[in-house]
Parts: structure tokens; C-alpha cells; sequence
């Protein structure tokens, strides 16, 4: 673990390392691009005993890119090591995926992040209601912890709108309907994100009518 203190993990941490490289493969994806970097791992470590090669979205890197890159891998320099990171593991070819240790990291729930915001505002000491809670986890951002402050903060609607738009709808009032929207557009919100949060909302509304889909509803107990 870095301890934080040492020049090491003061470089590491201000991006001026000499011995970490990353590299983003969405903009450097060529074959020339990789054979430049391969021979960077024939240089040894000017620092630490490693040098650390981090390749971003390495999923994005062409085939002729790969092959380059599945030499090097194949019979790395001792003092390297390589760091690939993806979020579509799938599009990695098999020969290297074989020579690496896979780590998967799931993505958390809304109810674990509201588990663990509670954890933290109660240690300190910070009052808080549970729907805030659950806006910021959906929305990963932060604020005064209430409801509405959080609501205004964020600048997202909360589902008094959506039920607000289904009850008009359902009643087939067409002008409130339209009074409704334009309150929302007016207050500066997109109307493509709005038209998918009531998407959301209405397929949420119809998973909450069956107890079996309940507790797959990602969202806080009282939305519930």
C-alpha cells in the first residue's frame, strides 16, 4: 500500500513520476504509437524499482496495434510492468488476456453508495435526509444534504415531476400537461434528458407493481 509520505508517492500522486507512463489508446491506438511505446520498456526505471506502463481503454488499440503490443507482453523486461485498463474486456484478444491477472470491478449499487454516504455523514456528524442520499448516488456528486437543496444543486427533476406528467396524462390533461413541461424547460432543463427520466420512471412505476421486481429498483426505500 503507498504510504504517502515518500518522494515516490509524492510523484505518483502529482503526475510526475518518471517511472509511470499512461497513455490513453482511444488517441494512441496505432501500430506506430505502440512500437514507439514497447521501446520505452527496453529503458530501465530512473526511480523505483518498476517501471509502470498504464494503457487506458485498451480495448480501443487496432489489431495491428495488439500484435505489436503481444510481443512485448509475451516476454516483458523484468522491471516492467503493465497496467491495462478496459471497461469492455470482451474486445480484448484472447492471447492477451491469457497473460494478464484479471481484476473485475463491479459497479456499486445506489443502495450500497447510500449506505456508505450514511456511514460517513454520521460519522461526521452531518444530518441528512435518505432521499438526498439516494440523488446523490444516482447522480455521484455532492451538496448541502437535503432533499431539495440537493434537487436544485444537481439541477435534476425529482419524481414529483414524473408523477405529476403520468397523473395529467392519464387524465388526458393535455394543457397542464403542456404548462407542466414548459415550467421544466423553463427552469433550464434538456428535454431529451427529461423525456428519458420519465422513461426511467415509468418502467420503475411498472417493476414497483410486482414484488419479485421490487428490490431490483435501484433507489432509496421511501422512493420505494
Amino acid at each position: 500500500a503507498p504510504c504517502g509520505v515518500c518522494e515516490n508517492c509524492k510523484m505518483a500522486a502529482n503526475g510526475s513520476h518518471p517511472d509511470i507512463i499512461e497513455i490513453d489508446a482511444a488517441s494512441n491506438n496505432g501500430v506506430d504509437q505502440i512500437k514507439v511505446l514497447m521501446e520505452q520498456t527496453r529503458i530501465p526505471p530512473q526511480v523505483g524499482k518498476y517501471k509502470v506502463f498504464i494503457i487506458d481503454e485498451v480495448h480501443m488499440l487496432s489489431t495491428a496495434a495488439f500484435n505489436a503490443f503481444l510481443k512485448t507482453l509475451e516476454e516483458p523486461p523484468q522491471h516492467v510492468i503493465f497496467i491495462l485498463a478496459t471497461t469492455e474486456k470482451h474486445k480484448i484478444l484472447p492471447t492477451i488476456l491469457s497473460r494478464c491477472q484479471i481484476y473485475d470491478f463491479e459497479r456499486m449499487t445506489v443502495a450500497n453508495t447510500i449506505n456508505h454516504l450514511k456511514m460517513v455523514a454520521e460519522k461526521e456528524g452531518i444530518q441528512y435526509e435518505e432521499q438526498a442520499l439516494a440523488v446523490i448516488a444516482e447522480k455521484a456528486d455532492g451538496g448541502n444534504i437535503t432533499y431539495q437543496k440537493v434537487i436544485e444543486d444537481l439541477n435534476v427533476l425529482d419524481s414529483d415531476n414524473y408523477f405529476r406528467l403520468v397523473d395529467l396524462a392519464l387524465e388526458n390533461k393535455v394543457a397542464e400537461m403542456m404548462v407542466t413541461l414548459d415550467g421544466i424547460l423553463s427552469r433550464g432543463f434538456d428535454g431529451g434528458n427529461m423525456i428519458q427520466g420519465l422513461a426511467q420512471h415509468v418502467r420503475n412505476v411498472m417493476m414497483a407493481k410486482d414484488p419479485q421486481t421490487l428490490p431490483l429498483l435501484e433507489t432509496s426505500d421511501d422512493q420505494k
